[in-house]
């Protein structure tokens, strides 16, 4: 009987094993022989197309403030404009944004990206271009929005939360054991000194600062209007033409009409984006489901919590 109910599993095993074998082999051979990470290139094609998309991230990990929504990977962005540098039938680059922002070093480091290609680049702002987003826009030559669109909000945010009130009324004590008076400077579960008020608020307008430099650079504005400007606020694209932050009124037809004139002849687009292959969107959407489903080996319990005390963002 043991004999028996041995074979059978061994068989059945066998039998599962061999399935999930021939599946990862054919996903292996589907990501070999249609493996398209760039769009195929022709001769006609002399304008490079990318999207930013979303909230902009440094990478995959950063994941403790924008999980659950779309963005764009900076790696991904730097990656695509390294290979349109190198190629040299890129004539432009257009780069379309619907984007409310994201992390500093991500928008900084897609701009200096940019800013490094040599080509004429052209921003088009859709719904949304503001933020850190609008930091990408700006080290371009020419912007053009929606009299609609959203952009400009030139600050940086800094949120967290207090429950120190919560646990005094549900009487829990919370044991504090520190070395170095700021180790957790950002606790929910203590109240604020002033001191780290203060400390937190100098590394905002730190940022701020760097923030309001590019923009002084890239539109070319005195700083007095550069600091009037930065402020915060988010403008209409009507708004924002009148205060210089982009320098047309349009949508596809300006970018292309622009695009023209720039390049001596018709702009025809090749689209450049991220995505990558069968297989590597494949990786992709497995590492997610892993990590929504707490199997990430990369990250535990701790690396959560100390990504949850300040989130900066651009906004």
């Amino acid at each position: 009987m043991e004999n028996c109910q041995r074979n059978f599993f061994v068989k059945w095993f066998t039998r599962i094993m061999s399935l999930i074998g021939f599946c990862v082999c054919m996903v292996l051979i589907f990501g070999i022989f249609f493996n398209h990470k760039l769009v195929k290139k022709y001769n006609s094609e002399n304008v490079a197309h990318i999207k930013i998309n979303g909230a902009i991230i440094t990478s995959e990990e950063t994941d403790s403030l924008f999980r659950g929504y779309d963005f764009t990977i900076a790696d991904d962005v730097i990656s695509l404009l390294e290979d349109i540098e190198k190629d040299k039938s890129i004539k432009a680059i257009l780069v379309e944004i619907n984007s409310p922002g994201g992390t500093p070093v991500a928008s900084a480091e897609i701009a200096n990206a940019l800013n490094k290609c040599k080509v004429p680049k052209v921003s088009w702002i859709r719904e949304t271009g503001a933020s850190g987003a609008y930091w990408v826009a700006m080290v371009t030559d020419f912007i053009v929005c929606h009299p609609m669109s959203i952009t400009g909000s030139i600050g940086v945010l800094a949120n967290s939360f207090g429950f120190e009130k919560v646990l005094e009324l549900l009487k829990i004590e919370f044991r504090r054991q520190v070395a170095g008076s700021f180790k957790d400077i950002g606790s929910p579960y203590r109240a604020e000194t002033e001191d780290e008020k203060q400390y937190i608020q100098n590394i905002i307008n730190q940022i701020h600062e760097e923030f309001i430099k590019a923009f002084i650079a890239g539109r070319k504005l005195d700083e007095s209007t550069a600091r009037e400007t930065a402020n915060g606020l988010f403008y209409t694209g009507t708004d924002a033409l009148d205060k210089k932050l982009v320098d047309k009124l349009g949508s596809k037809d300006e970018v292309l009409e622009w695009l023209k004139t720039q390049i001596k002849e018709e702009p025809v687009l090749r689209a450049y984006d991220a995505e990558g292959s069968f297989f590597q969107n494949l990786m992709k959407k497995m590492q997610v489901f892993f990590r929504k489903t707490g199997f990430s080996l990369s990250r535990g319990a701790i690396g959560g919590v100390l990504n949850s005390s300040y989130g900066l963002q651009l906004k």
